[in-house]
């Protein structure tokens, strides 16, 4: 009897998606606005409860203590902030997640995706090897048009949106790159744009996530 009453309690925490928004300069401050905006609300479907760490808050011991709560279980680690190759960056680009520096618990048994730059090279593998779910990223730094930004957060946001809507990982990588297709023909219709869609191009071909051909970034399966 006490170990079927630990497992209920186990299965009655509550399930948390956890977003980590650096949003404290000029580089952080737009993804963050346009994430708070358009993606947070639709996260929150019910099974899910969003938590946000935002600017000051966006630090590496905010973040592991709502890891490490015994009342919830985070699902989902998604977030917008600095980044490089080993290392997602939090308030002041200080390091949430660094190779080497981070714990297996705090990878395992959840899916991750990082609006940053570079982490697909090292971290995002290195998140996998320490059993993450599933990890999305971006090989390149992510960089857009501060006169016409919004389309760079719309296709990111696709994957995000994609799970909270019950896709499999494999199938929010591939609507995220239909977004980023989308987007591009749209940008190269237009008068002045053709600019953004060469930009827009680039992280669609380094985005990197779950697929069907390889494991290094998960199990193309999974599901929120």
């Amino acid at each position: 009897m006490p170990r079927a009453r630990g497992k209920q309690r186990s299965q009655d925490r509550q399930k948390v998606i956890l977003m980590i928004e650096a949003n404290d300069d000029g580089d952080t401050r737009p993804p963050c606005a346009y994430r708070m905006k358009n993606v947070r609300s639709r996260l929150d479907r019910g099974a899910y409860k969003v938590k946000s760490l935002r600017g000051r808050n966006a630090t590496r011991k905010r973040v592991v203590a709502e890891l490490k709560k015994k009342q919830q279980h985070v699902v989902y680690l998604t977030g917008s902030g600095h980044g490089n190759a080993n290392a997602f960056r939090g308030y002041e680009g200080r390091f949430i997640f660094q190779v080497g520096s981070y714990e297996d618990e705090e990878s395992r048994a959840r899916g991750a995706h990082f609006l940053s730059c570079d982490t697909a090279l090292q971290l995002g593998p290195d998140f996998v090897n320490n059993k993450c779910k599933a990890y999305f990223g971006y090989s390149v730094p992510f960089v857009w048009d501060d006169r016409n930004a919004e389309p760079f957060f719309r296709c990111d946001s696709e994957i995000d949106l994609a799970l909270a809507g019950g896709a499999r990982a494999a199938e929010a990588l591939r609507r995220a790159r239909a977004r980023f297709d989308e987007e591009i023909r749209k940008q190269n219709l237009t008068l002045g744009k053709t600019g953004s869609a060469g930009i827009l191009q680039s992280l669609r071909d380094h985005l990197c996530g779950p697929s069907d051909q390889s494991g290094r970034y998960g199990d193309p399966d999974w599901k929120l």
